[in-house]
């Protein structure tokens, strides 16, 4: 039975995509947040009139922190997509001594 073994750069490779994955739910999320926040019909079944004018863009609330994770994930999905090339040309021991010294 032949055994099969990962190369240190394909496993970067699936981690980078499922960061990919990740970074995608995140931003999902958010975008639901959104729809969810500033539907009209979910303000009419709240106890305020004008609900969108008492939202407040307030970071330290459960939804706007849902929020900048949601802007985190993009900058992450962003830089997952431009990383894949790199990953396939870096010399990977190279960058572990270089990462070492650095430590």
């Amino acid at each position: 039975l032949p055994q099969s073994s990962a190369t240190d750069r394909m496993i970067l490779i699936r981690l980078n995509y499922l960061c990919a994955i990740f970074s995608i739910v995140q931003v999902g999320v958010g975008i639901f947040l959104c729809f969810v926040l500033f539907d009209s019909n979910v303000a009419q079944y709240r106890d305020e009139e004008d609900y969108l004018q008492t939202l407040t863009p307030n970071l330290w609330t459960l939804s706007g922190m849902i929020l900048l994770l949601a802007l985190l994930g993009i900058v992450i999905f962003f830089a997952v997509l431009t990383s894949r090339k790199v990953i396939r040309n870096v010399n990977l021991q190279g960058a572990i001594r270089y990462m070492w010294v650095l430590y």
